[in-house]
């Protein structure tokens, strides 16, 4: 259950990366507003990697 979480977590995360990263694109007037899935996949596998990386994982001490 607790991975059920860390990739619902994640996937939220990605979702509003995404959308910053649109914005950003349009605002800045780059033209890059439709991104591919695989980019999309692609923030989704580091934010997962993020969620799921524990304090236990990398001690800051």
């Amino acid at each position: 259950m607790v991975e059920n979480s860390k990739a619902f977590v994640a996937l939220k995360m990605a979702e509003f990366l995404f959308q910053q990263i649109q914005h950003d694109d349009t605002s800045t007037n780059r033209g890059r507003v439709y991104r591919t899935k695989d980019e999309f996949f692609a923030l989704y596998k580091e934010c997962l990697h993020v969620v799921s990386t524990t304090e236990a994982d990398h001690p800051t001490k």
